[in-house]
């Protein structure tokens, strides 16, 4: 019984002891399928309740700490040695991926260093690719205070580690507390932790959970040096280098909420950009002087965590000078609380109201900027940050030369009384407005974070490892589905908000997307229909950019629907229509990395369609997608997203070229994508995708190699392909998709090795892809008839080569009973050529008379060949009339491989013909060549 049929089976007992021995007897001793088994059984439990709980239920698991799992859970403890030379001592902190270790490193030097290794609770590709993330963005870096990477690797078990430089020291506000130090010795500490924020930014990366415990305080040579650490959620200004980055684990928000900014606290907290660290340095500045956050959960459980997410998008904090410090926090700064108060007043407020401005435009535009103000303010000169007015810049001067300004600063005062009097009054006029709206704000922020739980919620089952295996296909459509009624009630509350319309559309694209994973074309359909006539009522003319993105991208997946299904003329017109959209979002918005990654997809799969009709804008469009891809990455720079499009598309470009017969040109593209993906696999060696465009691209090269009759390479080639699948299919058993392709990669170097002299040795081969398909059923993959019957192909081929003709016929006939429907012709033709070359005449003549009317290039080619050794054979012209006539028709038919035509020995006995040299054209071999 499978895992899927066990979990629906115990989905049916409503008793809970009853199911537990249900559970037992058909796991027995097998822990690992025990597990699985409850966790599915867990996470269908969750999904039944998701739609009825509360925002109560929901909103507190958006600020859990992450999961509880001790370090004593990980295979690796104290005295273990990771790469041969790192001896870990002792752990020193977790987070929400990884545990941090202590660890002696013995070679190439001897030192203390600090190793970063994945949480063994968090196995998932998801989390090695973030953990991938943090490794690449780190090693980008090289600044005296941000901690450099040494080394990584993975441990026995294949869990990633970093090794980094060692920071022992602790938080900037606990170090300045405990120091005692006064308010411009903190502010010179926070302006070179400005300099190490401004080099990530120049490196284009943002940091996205900047906090105290975040920044250390580290002392060399007796000076107190601040350290940044932990960039584990850090994202790129020139494309996100992580594409799973909406969570930072399951069920954990990205960053720290107590520490968001704005952008992400709201509705899409991936639209953020490097101002975002400038709040983050707000808040710690904040907390450095005014000794509290500006913002916190105040109260437990839902309420809490609504009032903080509205504080954060909509409430201005008080200025630190409002803060009302204590004595305690005065005495940490050694000063008076009254003291403490007005220092902070005027430029510091200024300085640090700027950084936390709501609107990220009126923000400092760079770290630089903000330190600098910083500097300004410690030198008695005008801060930027201040109002520009003369009695401000007249204050700073009168602060800075010491001079006998009283009366002017009398006059200051009185024009500023007289403001504050005029805004208080303002104040109590809006009070009574604020109030009223009070409600409004508090269920907006309800519904913001329900979106954002049901988003993570949807990306969770988008991306989890164990659910994307295809034995789990139908419980993932059901999780993804049961989400989108929920998306449906968003959108009812709000019928015109363009956001949530948005949403919805998007909902529905990712339930498409798991559906044609599955084969269900009609849950594809209706999905992204649905989703069309969402976006056909956005109510901006035009939609916005994320709107025409979205609508050009539910087209191309309907083009790509109809092309299946051989409904030619809508596939084309859909996506003429998605290219026509993304060319002019590419013209409004140039450097647009969405509209250029799904103009080059959306080219590609139009020009696969075309190309199967043989439809020459076939190859211009496959080189268009080529040359926007090559001119992406010289002008941004390439993401691992882009390469990994990229090389596809240099892969449909080599096919295409290869079916012309442009040997050269194909390999050249081929040796591309493949040296693309092979760079791909070093940063993410656990990608099972990777490694399969891997294999794919070795076996083209392999088929070029073999066009070019060089079979020796094209053995070598094609057998390092099934090595790379076969070693896919025993890591993920239950993914039938590896082991069929396997089958089909592992008859070709089986045909390979029987045309480079070892038929026996194919034989076997041939003999386990039988024995493997045999543990399937026809319906579990589209190719697996095909592969049976070419394995029995194979099987005869070899055994024809061995001279066992009996044998051979018998495993022919078996190719052709397990040939599907479409390709039995042409098993039955090519039956009809091993009939012939072995002089069973009558049994072939039985088949070209049966076949002689079929419309397919490469059946009426095999008849041909057919007669063509009759005629050798019984020298009988209308034999040879006949196989001119079927050779002939091939070649209208589209049959142009005329080079190879003139090389085959089975057309030997038509060459002196003059038809036929008219026919195959400069090709043609003379007649005196010809061997008789």
């Amino acid at each position: 019984m499978s895992d899927r049929e066990l979990f629906l089976l115990l989905l049916d007992e409503p008793d809970a002891a009853a199911r537990q021995r249900l559970r037992d007897d058909h796991c027995g001793d097998e822990s690992s399928r025990c597990n699985r088994i409850d966790r599915l059984l867990s996470a269908h439990a969750r999904a039944g309740e998701f739609l009825e709980q509360s925002l109560d239920e929901i909103a507190p698991t958006l600020l859990q700490a992450p999961g509880t799992t001790v370090v004593n859970a990980c295979h690796v403890g104290p005295g273990s040695v990771l790469a041969g030379r790192y001896s870990l001592v002792r752990p020193i902190g977790r987070g929400g991926m990884g545990v941090v270790w202590i660890a002696e490193q013995s070679e190439p030097v001897a030192r203390r260093v600090a190793v970063k290794l994945i949480r063994p609770d968090l196995d998932s590709a998801a989390t090695f690719a973030r953990f991938a993330i943090e490794r690449q963005t780190l090693a980008m870096m090289d600044h005296p205070n941000i901690a450099k990477v040494f080394d990584g690797g993975t441990t026995e078990d294949g869990r990633p580690f970093v090794v980094m430089e060692l920071v022992e020291g602790v938080p900037i506000t606990r170090y300045c507390d405990e120091e005692r130090l006064g308010l411009d010795r903190r502010l010179e500490l926070f302006m070179t932790v400005c300099r190490g924020i401004r080099h990530a930014h120049q490196k284009g990366i943002i940091h996205r959970d900047l906090k105290p415990s975040n920044v250390l305080i580290t002392c060399r040579d007796g000076q107190p040096v601040p350290m940044i650490i932990d960039f584990g959620v850090a994202k790129t200004t020139h494309g996100r280098l992580d594409a799973l980055a909406t969570c930072t684990g399951h069920g954990d928000v990205i960053g720290t909420p107590q520490y968001w900014s704005p952008e992400q606290a709201g509705l899409n907290p991936h639209d953020i950009d490097t101002r975002c660290d400038i709040y983050g340095l707000g808040l710690l500045l904040y907390e450095l002087l005014a000794g509290r956050p500006p913002f916190s959960v105040e109260t437990g459980g839902a309420v809490g965590i609504v009032e903080l997410v509205r504080a954060i998008r909509e409430n201005d904090p008080p200025p630190p000078s409002a803060t009302a410090p204590d004595d305690a926090i005065a005495a940490a700064r050694r000063t008076t609380a009254d003291k403490l108060v007005r220092a902070l007043r005027g430029d510091l407020d200024w300085i640090v109201m700027k950084c936390l401005e709501k609107d990220r435009n009126r923000r400092y535009e760079s770290a630089d900027g903000l330190a600098a103000d910083l500097g300004h303010h410690l030198a008695n000169e005008p801060v930027a940050a201040g109002p520009p007015s003369p009695t401000y810049r007249l204050g700073k001067f009168a602060r800075k030369q010491r001079g006998p300004l009283a009366a002017a600063a009398a006059l200051v005062f009185v024009l500023v009384g007289g403001i504050i009097g005029t805004t208080v009054g303002m104040l109590r006029a809006a009070r009574a407005e604020a109030e009223a709206r009070e409600h409004e704000r508090t269920a907006r922020n309800r519904f913001v974070l329900a979106q954002y739980a049901v988003n993570s919620y949807l990306d969770a089952l988008t991306e989890d490892a164990e659910l994307k295996r295809a034995d789990h296909h139908e419980l993932r459509l059901r999780l993804l589905g049961s989400a989108l009624p929920f998306y449906q009630q968003l959108a009812a509350q709000e019928p015109n908000d363009p956001e949530q319309m948005l949403a919805q559309a998007v909902a529905y694209g990712r339930h498409a997307d798991v559906a044609r994973e599955m084969g269900k074309s009609d849950a594809v359909r209706s999905s992204l229909e649905n989703a069309e006539k969402i976006l056909g009522r956005l109510p901006q003319k035009p939609p916005s950019p994320a709107g025409r993105l979205e609508l050009a991208r539910v087209k191309r997946k309907l083009a790509d629907l109809a092309a299946d299904r051989g409904d030619i003329t809508n596939a084309r017109f859909d996506y003429q229509a998605a290219i026509a959209i993304l060319e002019r979002l590419a013209d409004d918005e140039p450097g647009s990395r969405p509209a250029v990654l799904d103009l080059a997809r959306s080219l590609n799969n139009f020009a696969l369609m075309l190309g199967q009709g043989n439809d020459p804008l076939a190859g211009d469009h496959f080189e268009r997608a080529v040359r926007l891809l090559d001119e992406f990455a010289r002008r941004s720079g390439s993401t691992g997203e882009a390469q990994e499009l990229q090389s596809v598309c240099l892969n449909s470009l080599g096919n295409y070229l290869f079916e012309a017969q442009r040997y050269g040109e194909a390999r050249g593209h081929f040796e591309r994508a493949l040296d693309l993906t092979q760079r791909l696999i070093e940063n993410d060696p656990n990608s099972p995708t990777l490694v399969q465009k891997r294999a794919g691209l070795q076996a083209n090269l392999a088929r070029v190699r073999e066009a070019e009759g060089d079979k020796i390479a094209a053995r070598r080639g094609m057998e390092a392909a099934a090595v790379s699948l076969k070693g896919l299919a025993e890591k993920f058993p239950h993914q039938v998709e590896y082991r069929v392709q396997w089958a089909g990669v592992e008859n070709n170097a089986a045909m390979l090795q029987a045309e480079t002299g070892d038929p026996a040795g194919a034989l076997m081969r041939h003999d386990r892809v039988i024995v493997q398909l045999a543990e399937y059923s026809p319906g579990q993959h589209g190719l697996y008839s095909d592969y049976l019957s070419n394995a029995h192909v194979g099987r005869a081929t070899a055994l024809h080569k061995l001279r066992r003709h009996t044998e051979a016929v018998e495993a022919w006939k078996l190719a052709v009973e397990h040939a599907p429907k479409e390709l039995k012709a042409v098993r039955e033709s090519s039956f009809a050529v091993h009939l012939a070359r072995i002089g069973h005449a009558a049994r072939a003549r039985e088949i070209v008379a049966r076949l002689e009317e079929d419309d397919s290039k490469l059946v009426l080619y095999n008849i041909a060949c057919v007669c063509a050794i009759l005629h050798r054979e019984q020298r009988l012209d209308a034999d040879a009339d006949r196989a001119m006539n079927l050779l002939r028709a091939a070649v209208d038919r589209g049959y142009s491989q005329r080079q190879s035509i003139d090389g085959d020995p089975d057309l030997a006995s038509l060459r002196e013909r003059p038809d036929y040299r008219i026919l195959i054209g400069p090709h043609a071999t003379a007649p005196a060549a010809v061997k008789s």
